[in-house]
Formats: structure tokens, C-alpha cells, sequence
């Protein structure tokens, strides 16, 4: 399996699942000194994913299983468990992005179905949250950034915001807005 697609951009981490979260993904890493690493679903017990598209694929099709290919959401969420040298113990649950408008194929209440979504994970204490923006989004004025004050009133450290260079620009120049 290859290492888990977890990169820097812009001094930050950003995912490189390049999947549409549409139900929540819960990623437990576990390090083990062993090899070869890797990965294993709830749902799939006792089978193991040496390569990381096939985990890529799994999502996506346990996804469609409850979901279908709509752009519907879930709350039920898909647990995935990667076992490598190279990780440190931790869990990390990837949620599906605020959005303002239903598209087509999707019901009216999907805005607050999200946000009740999101809320639910981001509201436990014991919680960090890493709210991701588009690069080319004012970060102080983003959903993300709202939600996370509106749980975090305090700004006790529990939420980080960080812009992803991959979000949001098609083609053009990116400014580099950390010289």
C-alpha cells in the first residue's frame, strides 16, 4: 500500500482522497512496526486492502450501497482502519462540506441536514477542527470558520481553519499568500 495520501499545501495538511464525502468517513490510523501496511473497513471484516485504490474504490462503492449515485447524504458513516509504520496513533473523521443551495437530485433541507451533520461531530469537547477553505475564499468570513466559532466560542484551540490551493482554483496562478 502506498503511504497514506496525506500531503502538506500551504504548511498545512490537506486530504488526497479526491472523494465526494457524502457520509462520514472515520479514519483510524494505527501504527504498527510490521509490513505491509494496510487497510480495513467495519463493514468488511477480516478483509484487508494492500493497495489504496481499492480503499479509495470501497468508499466509494459502500457509499453508493447506502446513498446511491445520487447526491444524496448519510449520516451512517464508514469506518476505516489503516495499519502502517508510517502513521501515529490517531482518528481523523472526514464530513461533507457545508454547502448554501441544494443542487439537482438533492431534497431542499440538504443545507441543514449538513449542518446538523457537521454539528454533531464538531460540538464533543474532546473534538479539534481542521475546517478546510478554498484558497481563494476570505477565510475570515468562510461557513467553516462561522461553524467553528459558533462551537468554539471560546477559541480555546480547538479549531484551525486552513485554505486548500486545490479548492477552489481552475488552471490559474496561485497566489502565495504566506511570503
Amino acid at each position: 500500500m502506498e503511504e497514506i495520501p496525506i500531503y502538506p499545501v500551504c504548511g498545512s495538511l490537506c486530504p488526497r482522497l479526491w472523494l465526494e464525502v457524502r457520509r462520514p468517513l472515520v479514519l483510524q490510523l494505527h501504527k504498527i512496526e510490521v509490513v505491509p501496511e494496510y487497510g480495513e473497513f467495519l463493514h468488511l471484516p477480516w478483509k484487508r486492502f494492500y493497495d489504496f485504490e481499492q480503499v479509495r474504490k470501497e468508499i466509494q462503492d459502500e457509499t453508493d450501497r447506502v446513498v446511491g449515485q445520487s447526491k444524496q447524504i448519510s449520516p451512517v458513516p464508514i469506518h476505516l482502519s489503516i495499519y502502517s509504520p508510517h502513521v501515529v496513533k490517531l482518528t481523523l473523521i472526514d464530513l461533507p462540506g457545508l454547502t448554501k443551495v441544494a443542487v439537482e437530485g438533492q431534497p431542499d433541507s440538504i443545507v441543514s441536514d449538513i449542518d446538523d451533520m457537521v454539528r454533531s461531530y464538531v460540538k464533543k469537547p474532546n473534538s479539534l477542527i481542521l475546517a478546510i477553505s478554498p484558497a481563494n475564499q476570505d477565510i475570515a468570513t468562510s461557513d467553516a470558520m462561522k461553524l467553528a466559532r459558533d462551537v468554539d466560542p471560546g477559541g480555546f484551540g480547538r479549531s484551525s481553519i486552513s485554505s486548500c490551493k486545490s479548492m477552489g482554483w481552475s488552471g490559474q496562478e496561485i497566489p502565495d499568500r504566506h511570503q
